[in-house]
């Protein structure tokens, strides 16, 4: 056996009895068996939880002598042979531990329990015992990845509480429709839980946003056809206009939604691309379906440009938002209102300042655009449309204005921002609220009011941005139906 160590140093030990005193008080009353993994298996390891403690206590068997079960009423089991614990039952990994010492403890009746030190922390393989550092790219796995993911770093009595809540909410939640946020807060309920177990039992550095994802996704992807249709019953009447939008404008061209000239290329790729998603069941696949639909419009367009000798010229958050919105017309996806909202709703990175809520917004951004140069001249009563959206009372209740399909860039560009009104006072441009009918949406410099002198209608500066600044700036819009 190695050298010994003195337990009362041990970072396990001082964790169970200065930590976890109720637990290791029972477990001296039972007369357990404590495994104590050896200061050096424990390096690595930054944080004790109770999950792991409970691995390590075993009471003995009633049935076998030299077996011992989980005193924390898991199904686990192991075997002690001499200097050796056999890991027999309800464990990831089945393997034979070293036992390196072993003392005699006494609780407060006088009676004697034992406590080992062994080599390694139970439950991990040997070349596992130090935790991993790898980067784990949860962002860009694919869902069977993503399920792989979390079935290697849950436990089976993990999974199968999982499962159990899931199965209980598609069997017996009632979604009242209009109450879409309730059931977002349940499910978010069911997915918190299980990503705080798993980080009470991880042993490795893998970061919270990862198991986030993989819940997400495996919660979701289980519950999809129980939740999506009663969010497309909420968006029944705003699918409805956005299919009367695409069907009416299916030969919409870039200059007519105001995309640049030298900009103006074919993005059937892209629309391609975009036309996956209604296949895709949880948020994290979505995002990845737009992620990739916003690279293959830069790299046309990119490639588009290097063909007319114009590399110098980038695209900028002004340039991207009619692009996107020409591909999401020629996309034709008709319930494409309530595959945003589920996004929205239901994805861990909706709001976060990160790639995938830079492309969520932007998305968002794209269809108010679409919504205000496109949808001007739908009918509220039409029989198609068979309510009256919060939408349409709003567009109705604004100063008609006719669509000039001959219109020049720089109107197309300030009907985009038209979109978006309340851009901060800093970035340039307020919005007059005090202006005659033909101004009324007409964006002003600081300082400047509808009776200017001043007829110049003034162009944000399109600068090139990285993924955050532009996220900064978009996320000042009001994006919204």
């Amino acid at each position: 056996m190695a050298e010994e160590e003195d337990l009362e140093d041990n970072p396990f030990f001082i964790a169970l009895s200065q930590k976890f005193v109720k637990f290791y008080n029972q477990a001296q009353d039972a007369r357990c068996l404590v495994c104590v993994p050896s200061t050096d298996a424990l390096q690595s390891v930054s944080n004790i939880t109770q999950q792991m403690v409970e691995t390590h206590v075993f009471k003995p068997s009633p049935y076998f002598q030299g077996q011992f079960v989980s005193f924390a009423g898991k199904e686990r089991a192991i075997n002690v042979n001499g200097n050796k614990i056999e890991c027999t039952q309800g464990f990831t990994h089945r393997d034979e531990v070293e036992i390196l010492f072993e003392e005699l403890f006494y609780n407060g009746r006088y009676e004697s329990f034992r406590v080992v030190c062994v080599d390694r922390i139970l439950n991990t393989k040997a070349q596992d015992s130090k935790k991993s550092t790898a980067t784990v790219n949860s962002g860009q796995m694919t869902q069977d990845e993503l399920k792989n993911f979390l079935f290697t770093h849950a436990t089976p009595e993990q999974l199968q509480g999982l499962d159990s809540d899931i199965t209980a909410f598609n069997s017996s939640y009632v979604i009242v429709p209009g109450y879409i946020s309730d059931v977002q807060t349940k499910l978010q309920t069911i997915c918190e839980s299980m990503v705080q177990r798993l980080e009470l039992s991880s042993d490795t550095d893998v970061p919270k946003a990862a198991f986030e994802i993989a819940v997400e996704t495996y919660v979701l992807d289980r519950t999809f056809d129980k939740v999506f249709p009663a969010v497309l019953l909420d968006y029944k009447i705003e699918s409805k206009i956005w299919k009367r939008i695409v069907n009416d404008n299916e030969k919409v061209t870039g200059a007519q939604l105001g995309v640049q000239k030298a900009f103006d290329c074919s993005l059937e790729r892209a629309v391609l691309c975009l036309q996956g998603l209604p296949t895709m069941r949880a948020p994290s696949q979505m995002h990845i379906c737009l992620k990739a639909t916003v690279e293959t419009i830069t790299s046309l367009v990119t490639a588009h440009l290097k063909r007319q000798r114009k590399g110098d010229i980038a695209i900028a958050t002004d340039d991207l938002i009619p692009l996107l919105a020409l591909v999401l017309v020629q996309a034709r996806i008709e319930n494409f209102p309530a595959y945003l909202s589920f996004m929205e709703k239901f994805g861990v990175s909706a709001g976060s300042v990160t790639e995938e809520g830079f492309n969520l917004v932007s998305t968002r951004a794209a269809v108010t655009f679409i919504k205000s140069e496109l949808g001007k001249g739908i009918d509220a009563n039409h029989p198609d449309i068979s309510a009256a959206s919060p939408d349409v009372v709003r567009r109705k209740s604004s100063p008609a204005r006719v669509y000039d399909r001959n219109s020049d860039l720089v109107d197309k560009r300030q009907g985009f921002r038209r979109a978006h009104s309340n851009v901060s006072a800093e970035g340039g441009y307020t919005s007059s609220a005090h202006s005659s009918p033909e101004t009324s949406h007409r964006l002003l410099p600081p300082g400047s009011s509808a009776n200017s002198n001043k007829k110049e209608e003034k162009v944000l500066p399109g600068a090139t941005a990285t993924v955050e600044d532009m996220g900064g700036f978009l996320s000042k819009l009001a994006l919204g139906y």
